[in-house]
């Protein structure tokens, strides 16, 4: 059974947001945010992003989803210095989904 795109895109934003809201706190210490802001949540939203698109081809909404779900993250957790990762984080994701979609046609 397919289940409904829109389905599969809550899926993956719910996702995002426990890897955006929820492991911020894991860290102890102001070194293990900056490793987390600046290796782990790009990779991590790459990866995820990749599986969505190998399932679910390219879809504008996912890296959509990804940028307005990482704002709340960077000035709870962070600062708004780091508001200039949401656009880093959207394209990791629309990049993440496009060659996750090449994988699919191959």
């Amino acid at each position: 059974m397919k289940h409904p795109l829109a389905l599969r895109i809550v899926v993956f934003a719910i996702l995002f947001a426990v890897l955006f809201f929820f492991t911020p706190l894991l860290c102890t210490a102001q070194s293990q945010l900056l490793l987390l802001l600046y290796v782990y949540l790009p990779g991590i939203s790459f990866v995820l992003s990749w599986f969505f698109g190998l399932f679910c081809k390219f879809r504008w909404q996912l890296p959509l989803a990804v940028g307005v779900l990482f704002v709340p993250s960077a000035l709870i957790y962070f600062n708004a210095t780091a508001l200039w990762l949401t656009l880093a984080y959207a394209a990791l994701s629309a990049l993440g989904c496009f060659f996750g979609s090449l994988w699919r046609r191959k």
